[in-house]
């Protein structure tokens, strides 16, 4: 078997239609084939944390430090949504609509899911308690990381 050279892709990690995996490293997105061949299929990002492939084969692409969301299209690269608070997870529902997962650096920031719409807008979709609040309301780890 052979082995590509990827680096770390901070999990970011998609299966494309013919069995190659698109990766995020870092700054650049990789496509490596079932054979392990790698190619960059774009680069310029400040750090990736999420990527997704949508039913017309196009990518989407999470920058955590920039807080945006890029969509790749060919040699088109669009940003799709901005401003958000260190988007990680990227996934399709099966009308095709965009989640976005957002979680800051704060160890006690609740998660945030946004939905892209079919109109370009992101709209808040759920809030999510963080883990350590959740221990709290279900009286576990009271006072957790205090001395």
């Amino acid at each position: 078997m052979k082995v590509a050279d990827c680096g770390s892709s901070a999990g970011a990690a998609w299966r494309a239609k013919d069995g190659a995996l698109i990766l995020g490293r870092a700054k650049q997105v990789l496509r490596v084939t079932p054979k392990g061949e790698v190619t960059i299929l774009a680069d310029g990002f400040e750090e990736i944390f999420g990527v997704a492939q949508d039913a017309r084969g196009r990518l989407y692409v999470s920058d955590w430090s920039r807080g945006e969301v890029v969509r790749l299209d060919g040699e088109k690269r669009e940003v799709i949504a901005k401003g958000l608070q260190y988007p990680s997870g990227l996934a399709f529902d099966s009308k095709g609509r965009l989640y976005i997962k957002e979680n800051g650096r704060m160890k006690n920031r609740d998660m945030i899911v946004r939905r892209l719409e079919a109109d370009g807008k992101v709209t808040l979709f759920a809030t999510i308690d963080s883990v350590s609040r959740w221990r709290k309301k279900k009286g576990e780890g009271a006072g957790q990381g205090r001395r």
